[in-house]
């Protein structure tokens, strides 16, 4: 249970690469050139291929002007020990 909790948080950070580039209609080689990180490599974060650091979605953010958040938020219970 624990690994798939883990991996709804990645395809969540997946998704919102790809939500935010749709918001400001960035493509993928566009946001290559603004970043500096080769469009292969955002096409791979995208599929899920690859895990996204905390530098790297700084650098995706800064690229379409937006704002990384990042929080920490206690685990809901779940009546085990």
């Amino acid at each position: 249970m624990k690994q798939s909790n883990n991996n709804e948080h990645v395809v969540d950070a997946i998704r919102s690469i790809a939500d935010a580039r749709a918001y400001r209609s960035i493509s993928q080689s566009e946001l290559s050139r603004i970043t500096g990180i080769r469009q292969g490599e955002i096409s791979k974060l995208e599929s899920g291929e690859r895990n996204p650091s905390i530098k790297l979605l700084r650098r995706i953010a800064d690229g379409m002007d937006m704002e990384l958040e990042v929080s920490f938020r206690p685990k809901e219970e779940t009546g085990m020990p």
